[in-house]
């Protein structure tokens, strides 16, 4: 019978535990299923979700392109730290804080609508539908 060295034993240890599958042998892995409560949205989102298609998509997109043109200006060689998504959460921030209180009302009622909705058809559901 052949020995292997402290180090080779370690050695194939190590592949034996990183190299397999953490379920059984036969391959197969199931989906997690994780049910629970739908995080709520916050106000911002539900504003976004609201208005992004209707009212703000042109502007940020026009926003977006301005600031990296100010950027590639102002900094050549280095690359743009801020993304098109962080931008259009701060702008979108922004502009529901200076909202009207009807219009912040109309978010607040939405919300209400999307937290009832998910709770009736659930989490699973809703992204089914979202992927047909």
């Amino acid at each position: 019978m052949f020995h292997y060295s402290h180090n080779a034993q370690r050695i194939v240890a190590w592949f034996h535990n990183n190299n397999r599958s953490l379920t059984s042998t036969t391959g197969a892995r199931g989906v997690i299923k994780i049910k629970g409560k739908p995080k709520k949205l916050q106000d911002w989102q539900v504003y976004q979700h609201l208005t992004y298609e209707s009212q703000w998509k042109t502007e940020i997109n026009k926003g977006w392109d301005e600031c990296q043109k100010a950027w590639m200006e102002a900094h050549p060689d280095e690359k743009m730290k801020m993304t098109r998504f962080e931008y259009m959460n701060t702008f979108i921030k922004e502009k529901y804080e200076n909202e009207t209180t009807e219009m912040k009302d109309k978010v607040i009622a939405h919300q209400i609508t999307m937290e009832v909705e998910s709770l009736l058809t659930g989490p699973d559901e809703q992204n089914l539908q979202r992927q047909e």
